[in-house]
C-alpha cells in the first residue's frame, strides 16, 4: 500500500534499492516514525525515481528577490510616513 517513499538512495542493485527514508506515504497519508530508517525496495515495484538537487544560484536569486521586495515595501512605508509628517 505504499504510494510514495522519499529519501536518499544509499545503494542500488539490479533488483533492490536501499532508501534512507525521509517520508513514507500510503493512501491513508504519511506513516509516522519511519524517517531515517533504511528500507529495501524491490526495483521491479518502483514506478518512478525523481532526483532533486540543491541549486545555490536559484536559491540566492530567490532570497535576493524576496529581500528586494521587503526593502521596497519598507521604503514605501517610510516615505509615506515622512510625507504625512510634512
Amino acid at each position: 500500500g505504499v504510494l510514495e517513499a522519499s529519501g536518499t538512495i544509499q545503494a542500488a542493485g539490479a533488483d533492490t534499492i536501499a532508501l534512507r527514508l525521509g517520508e513514507l506515504r500510503t493512501s491513508a497519508g504519511p506513516v509516522a516514525g519511519e524517517s531515517g530508517r533504511v528500507a529495501l525496495l524491490p526495483a521491479a515495484q518502483v514506478a518512478r525515481i525523481e532526483e532533486r538537487k540543491f541549486q545555490p544560484v536559484t536559491t540566492i536569486l530567490t532570497a535576493g528577490g524576496v529581500a528586494a521586495v521587503a526593502l521596497s515595501a519598507f521604503l514605501v512605508v517610510v516615505l509615506a510616513a515622512m510625507i504625512r509628517g510634512f
